[in-house]
């Protein structure tokens, strides 16, 4: 089982920039059982930065 939210912030829009072009934020990943073997595990908090042009 994996599971990845992810919390965005769209900085253009707060810059006064064009909005929906650039994203900054966070992710936490959570695997449970990685690769169907027990007792195997993972958690990682990642930052991201995220640009449409």
């Amino acid at each position: 089982m994996l599971t990845q939210p992810q919390m965005l912030i769209d900085v253009g829009d707060l810059a006064g920039w064009k909005s929906d072009k650039v994203y900054i934020g966070t992710e936490y990943m959570y695997w449970y059982r990685k690769f169907g073997l027990d007792g195997v595990e993972e958690s990682t908090v990642q930052g991201m930065i995220i640009a449409f042009f």
